[in-house]
């Protein structure tokens, strides 16, 4: 319940005031970590115990893969629509 309660009100928040770039940043470089901590605790020993490193190896590296794609071409938007870049119309 304490999760949803949480979305509700930083979605709530979001509405009103837009986040700085910095704290989405930070915002965003902790989701990531609570998704690495999920990982490494409840899937990888899991993994391991099955002697199925080849699967763990390919999927982290889809994973990477996919992130740095998806790095690429936000930032490739972005550069080409300046005014978005802060948040505020020019």
């Amino acid at each position: 319940m304490f999760p949803a309660i949480a979305v509700m009100v930083g979605g709530g928040v979001a509405l009103i005031r837009s986040p700085e770039p910095t704290m989405r940043s930070a915002i965003q470089h902790f989701a990531a970590g609570v998704i690495f901590c999920v990982l490494a605790t409840e899937l990888l020993p899991d993994l391991l115990h099955r002697r199925m490193p080849l699967v763990t190896v390919i999927g982290f590296s889809l994973g990477v893969a996919a992130m740095l794609g998806l790095k690429y071409f936000a930032e490739r938007k972005i550069i080409k629509m300046p005014h978005r870049r802060t948040g505020r119309l020019p």
